[in-house]
């Protein structure tokens, strides 16, 4: 049997993406999934776009709440499947992913957390970053919050599946964050597990005007600040070429070397393997960092 995998969507007046967005989770057809909305409580159309879907949505809750991270720990507090991930309303999984998901969790049982590659679309639902290169995610940078944007760049949300157990042993979102609790999440669950790197992406985050990264950023950094305090903190050097971006990209990233665990296809084997790669941390080539703007 096709390990469960239980998906919370958080939503509140989401409208213009919710249907794009449930329908990437439901059209892959996956037998065993358990789908999760929490509503805070829309007064658009979200609630009559969902109805649409009540036979395939395995709970629907809909109350005011405290924002979005407490309607995530609300969600995940009724699941029941064996893999967890969240889904932003506005963002999508690829037709491939729960398939990937289930298959990589069932042949590596050992393994308790993975991420897919990164991938950004633009408010009309158009792809327009997809990174085929897949950069290493050493454990301790994850536990030290070094994957920042001043960094080696942000760990992507919308990508990431993990094992209830592991979920359960870091007791879930810290809700005093506000914009910033995924990032002190993966910090906590790198204490336990290595995260597992995908030669894929898995989901697809959708950058608009109206996305709360954009509108409040002054306010995660101060939030990565605040979770990054107690942490251990890189060389100066490398919070020096953090702060200017080309620099980081042109040189911290490109001759930063490390390994993790990736999982990738292999064309000689015809079979996905997994393995220590050693390699650059950034995913550009040289000619594509030279012509950024």
């Amino acid at each position: 049997m096709e390990v469960k995998i239980s998906i919370i969507v958080p939503c509140y007046n989401m409208e213009k993406y919710i249907e794009e967005t449930i329908l990437s989770i439901l059209n892959q057809q996956y037998p065993n999934l358990e789908l999760i909305v929490v509503d805070g409580g829309s007064s658009d159309n979200t609630l009559s776009i969902l109805s649409k879907y009540k036979e395939q949505i395995s709970l629907l809750i809909s109350e005011k709440d405290e924002g979005q991270y407490n309607a995530i720990n609300k969600g995940f507090s009724k699941a029941t499947g064996e893999i967890l991930a969240w889904l932003n309303a506005d963002d999508v999984y690829f037709p491939w992913t729960l398939a990937h998901v289930a298959n990589f969790f069932n042949k590596h049982p050992k393994q308790s957390w993975i991420s897919g590659s990164t991938s950004v679309m633009n408010g009309d639902g158009i792809v327009n970053g997809f990174h085929s290169n897949v950069t290493p995610k050493p454990r301790k940078y994850v536990e030290n919050g070094w994957f920042s944007i001043e960094l080696f760049g942000c760990l992507q949300q919308e990508g990431m599946f993990w094992r209830k157990e592991l979920w359960e042993q870091v007791g879930g979102l810290d809700e005093k964050y506000k914009l910033a609790a995924d990032f002190e999440l993966w910090t906590k669950f790198a204490k336990y597990e290595e995260l597992v790197s995908f030669g894929i992406p898995l989901a697809c985050f959708r950058s608009h005007d109206s996305s709360r990264s954009k509108l409040m950023r002054d306010i995660y950094e101060d939030e990565i600040d605040k979770i990054c305090e107690n942490l251990k903190k890189p060389s100066f050097i490398v919070q020096f070429l953090g702060r200017y971006s080309l620099l980081s990209n042109l040189i911290l990233k490109k001759f930063t070397f490390s390994k993790s665990l990736i999982y990738y296809f292999s064309p000689t084997k015809k079979e996905w393997l997994i393995g220590y790669k050693f390699s650059h941390m950034s995913f550009h080539s040289f000619s594509r960092l030279f012509f950024m703007k």
